[in-house]
């Protein structure tokens, strides 16, 4: 019974590290992939930062907010191919989803549910296909959203500690 409580940490953490690998995997095969939305908008964005800089950021390129338009103006002063470099930039957010419901589910579910709630977010094929073959930033506001909410809720349900003045 004791080997058996000290095997399930071990196999937990390498069925983690095979999920995470697999849908690590998944996502690189998909980063050639070039849709009708990058070949008719995004690159052409892209280069419309390369060219004008940061000025450009006052005349609204493409229809995205503020924050991604400064994620492109980097992106276009960046030597790498920017195809790849806005898909890792979703990507990135894919796993951070991951980690933000994992807490969540950890402080809502209980720490039971932490770690399957993470590998699914991970693999979810929504979440692949979104941001590594699309190259679409919906992770990313759903990242900002989750972390907004569960802070809120954090802070509700922990009251303000108070200092003595």
């Amino acid at each position: 019974m004791v080997k058996q409580r000290r095997l399930m940490p071990v196999l937990a953490l390498l069925l983690s590290c095979a999920v995470i690998a697999l849908t690590m995997l998944a996502r690189v095969s998909m980063l050639d992939y070039q849709t009708a939305d990058y070949n008719a908008f995004l690159s052409g964005w892209v280069q419309v930062f390369r060219e004008g800089g940061f000025y450009t950021l006052g005349e609204n390129v493409g229809d995205y907010n503020l924050l991604y338009q400064y994620v492109m103006l980097m992106i276009a002063k960046t030597p790498l191919h920017d195809l790849y470099l806005i898909k890792f930039f979703t990507v990135i957010f894919d796993y951070a989803l991951a980690l933000a419901m994992m807490q969540a589910a950890g402080h809502f579910a209980g720490k039971k549910a932490a770690l399957p709630v993470m590998l699914i977010v991970c693999a979810l094929p929504t979440t692949l296909i979104d941001g590594a073959c699309w190259g679409q930033c919906d992770t990313v506001y759903v990242f900002l959203i989750v972390m907004s909410l569960y802070l809120s809720l954090i802070h509700i349900s922990e009251p303000t500690r108070r200092t003595p003045i």
